[in-house]
């Protein structure tokens, strides 16, 4: 195990069908903080944000400046990453690429028509990283996301 603080966890929920029992919950102590369109959501404890639908990104992003959270780490499904990709919202992508093979999971997002600017190999893994032509102005504001 690594020492070290934990990041925060920003979670998008725009279903408003997240449950106090998610693994995600309980899994240590790193602070959590809910965005959602919901308002009815079960979870005591958890710090939650109320956007407006289809307005998440501009939550997000006053959220991260009052809270001086200058780097986003994006996880999710292929939605997510599309959404930020599409957008123009990210600075960075990182790819690992493995011999090892998956007969299921989410598909990752199609990334062809980015330019590969880095190449690490490590062992048999190979991690390609793609960095945005915008890095001089986020469309975003302050707020820096990168996209794995």
């Amino acid at each position: 195990m690594v020492e070290g603080k934990n990041p925060i966890r920003l979670i998008i929920d725009t279903s408003g069908k997240l449950n106090k029992s998610y693994r995600i919950f309980n899994y240590d102590s790193a602070k959590t903080v809910v965005f959602s369109s919901a308002y009815n959501l079960q979870l005591e404890g958890i710090e939650q944000v109320i956007f407006k639908p289809n307005n998440f990104i501009k939550s997000l992003n006053t959220y991260c400046q009052e809270n001086n959270i200058l780097s986003v780490f994006i996880e999710g499904g292929l939605y997510t990453h599309h959404y930020f990709i599409d957008n123009n919202l990210w600075d960075e992508i990182r790819i690992i690429k493995s011999d090892s093979h998956f007969d299921s999971g989410i598909k990752a997002p199609i990334v062809d028509k980015l330019i590969k600017t880095e190449l690490i190999a490590i062992e048999n893994d190979t991690i390609e990283i793609y960095y945005s032509d915008n890095q001089s102005e986020s469309p975003t504001g302050s707020l820096n996301p990168i996209i794995c």
